[in-house]
């Protein structure tokens, strides 16, 4: 009878674990494959600006600042987060018309500030350039790689119930006490929440994606 007891024991603890790691695997599963979400990025764009130049911010503040994420989950329990390039060309590009009245009216304001009335075709031409050419240097293709690297970003992950778990870096392993709140439905996957310090999706709360591809 004890022999059959210790036989049963042994078999439903086997049991208890294969349920258990078919609930990991299935959770990971669910997430694995990349996920794009739309961000509006404005806010952060603004702030930037404001803690450059305080006064320019008055004249270049933005309402829409669009950027896509790319969220991917693979097999060997690795991710990385990226910025579509596509969405930043055509954020920039929109960026550029956007606010290309307001700096026209800092410069003259801040030359009228110096005691000197200048249109702004006459600053212009003074600077020997152009507000395309100055629009182009400013937003050059190197700054729009520059942001592009700086929000690119790897780790490990593990996924659940119902928690994403995701490392600082390949070299580091996911902390228990930091991870984003999700679900899955078919091809969405939206972050609540976040527990502990948020460095990947700057507190935009539900983030939803959806599945690329």
């Amino acid at each position: 009878m004890k022999k059959n007891l210790t036989k049963l024991v042994s078999i439903l603890m086997v049991l208890v674990m294969m349920v258990g790691l078919s609930g990991c695997s299935n959770e990971k599963n669910a997430v694995l494959g990349s996920w794009k979400a739309s961000m509006n990025l404005a806010e952060y764009l603004n702030q930037g600006i404001a803690q450059e130049d305080a006064t320019a911010a008055e004249y270049l503040s933005v309402d829409s600042f669009y950027l896509t994420m790319v969220l991917t989950f693979k097999e060997d329990n690795t991710y990385t987060i990226t910025l579509d390039e596509n969405s930043v060309d055509a954020a920039v590009e929109q960026l550029k018309i956007d606010i290309r009245g307001g700096m026209e009216k800092y410069l003259v304001d801040m030359m009228a500030q110096m005691g000197v009335v200048m249109t702004i075709d006459e600053i212009m031409k003074a600077s020997n350039t152009t507000m395309d050419k100055l629009m182009d240097e400013f937003f050059s293709d190197e700054m729009v790689e520059q942001m592009v690297d700086g929000a690119s970003s790897e780790g490990k992950f593990k996924a659940k119930s119902g928690r994403i778990f995701l490392s600082d870096g390949l070299d580091y392993e996911v902390d228990p006490n930091v991870y984003g709140i999700y679900k899955v439905d078919g091809s969405t996957l939206i972050i609540l929440d976040y527990v502990g310090e948020d460095q990947n999706f700057l507190g935009m709360y539900p983030l939803t994606f959806t599945k690329a591809g």
